[in-house]
């Protein structure tokens, strides 16, 4: 019975896994794990399976080296008894929401080019039946699935071994339980936070520099976001200290990290003034820091990829658009519906086969034109010859009609049954 139904399920996710939109979802995770974006094209590819372990080693590294501190004996030996561990653990707290930050905020910063669509994707994607919009939301769902996937890696080891290390001097297991739960909450969000910081500036920047001038000065974008997080990260050994003095400096209202550690104290209630101060800021500034980040994506997916080739796709439409339309006006006269039909002549099939064949032609053609010359710009050029050929004809045929050939008829003057020769005159 269970196992039917492991199998029904198993059926019905493989069979939602076909879809396009969830096809899409897969392709976009393996490019940004994988890499593709132009200016990445030659970064260093690693597995996904080989990521995900590096990321996970610091935070259980650090919490195994965290038991020299803890250790019952050692307490001991050093004279220290009726130690509070909570109180112990804020500092070792704060680093671990720090290291969360960093790290998160560092795979944001890895992965730069490969979260937002680019050149090559609209080559490859646009052609499909699939909708813009299919894309966009497509790849905001990898990008979430991406930024749970790794604050979720990423604190996965010190979640379970911090609070093991913590508790070990504690005979309650509930213990454990609150403050695995409250310090998994604390780096978490920390986490995302520092996803979205990271993913809001590169969304900012997009959405207010041109292409080229991005592309020109993103290395240096990176540049100032890896030390701001080296910093950060630095903080840990001077921040706790300072937050527990009396008064607290007012600066620490500015530095995200102060907020999650004042958010994970007042879970515990043993937060002071200051800090719970600070634990007022953490889901404001979270919501905040998202919603900026979705903002900025939407704005920068439609500048950078819905109008990649904006004035390549209307150039190109507009030239045909103009041409064709000279072409199919030649010897035009009688505005339809206000005439008579025009009499079936002998050159009428094949002036019909000849529209036909040019439909079929422009359909055709305009697209894979259009694909060479998003991959090479230049080719733009080779359209002149066949567009100035196109304008030269009707343009040569209009010139040589007479005057009466150029007038257009709206309505037709009825036949006269009946004409005089006027030969008195």
């Amino acid at each position: 019975m269970i196992t039917e139904a492991l199998d029904a399920a198993c059926c019905k996710l493989e069979e939602i896994g076909k879809r396009p939109f969830w096809r899409m979802v897969q392709l976009f995770v393996a490019r940004i794990f994988r890499g593709g974006g132009d200016a990445d094209a030659e970064g260093l590819d690693l597995g996904i399976g080989l990521v995900l372990t590096l990321l996970a080693i610091p935070g259980g590294f650090v919490s195994i080296l965290l038991l020299n501190k803890y250790g019952t004996f050692l307490q001991w030996l050093r004279g220290q008894t009726n130690v509070d561990p909570l109180l112990v653990a804020l500092p070792d707290e704060y680093f671990f929401i720090v290291l969360s930050m960093t790290v998160t905020g560092a795979v944001a910063v890895w992965r730069w080019d490969a979260i937002f669509p680019d050149r090559r994707d609209y080559m490859n994607l646009v052609p499909l039946p699939i909708s813009t919009r299919t894309i966009f939301f497509a790849n905001l769902v990898a990008v979430l699935f991406l930024v749970g996937l790794v604050a979720a890696d990423v604190n996965a080891a010190s979640c379970i071994l911090f609070p093991m290390v913590v508790g070990a001097t504690q005979t309650k297991f509930l213990f454990f339980v609150k403050f695995a739960v409250v310090h998994a909450i604390g780096v978490l969000l920390a986490s995302v936070f520092a996803f979205f910081a990271v993913f809001s500036i590169i969304g900012l920047l997009m959405a207010v520099l041109p292409p080229r001038a991005f592309r020109r000065f993103s290395s240096y974008f990176r540049g100032v976001v890896v030390i701001c997080l080296v910093a950060l990260l630095c903080s840990s050994f001077a921040v706790p200290t300072l937050l527990r003095r009396v008064p607290a400096p007012r600066w620490a209202f500015l530095v995200p990290s102060c907020w999650f550690l004042g958010l994970c104290q007042s879970l515990r209630g043993r937060a002071g003034p200051m800090l719970v101060e600070l634990s007022k800021l953490a889901l404001p500034g979270l919501a905040v820091v998202v919603g900026v980040a979705l903002c900025a994506y939407a704005v920068s997916y439609q500048r950078h990829f819905v109008r990649i080739v904006a004035g390549s796709h209307t150039l190109l439409v507009v030239a045909w658009t103009v041409l064709l339309t000279n072409i199919i006006l030649i010897r035009f006269r009688k505005i339809p519906f206000t005439c008579t039909l025009p009499l079936f002549k002998q050159h009428s099939f094949v002036t019909l086969l000849s529209c036909c064949f040019g439909f079929l032609l422009y359909a055709m053609s305009t697209p894979e034109f259009e694909s060479s010359a998003l991959a090479e710009p230049v080719r733009m050029l080779s359209l002149a010859p066949a567009a100035l050929v196109m304008w030269y004809i009707p343009h040569h045929l209009a010139k040589s009609a007479n005057e009466i050939e150029r007038r257009l008829i709206f309505e037709e003057s009825p036949t006269q049954t009946i004409e005089a020769l006027r030969l008195s005159a």
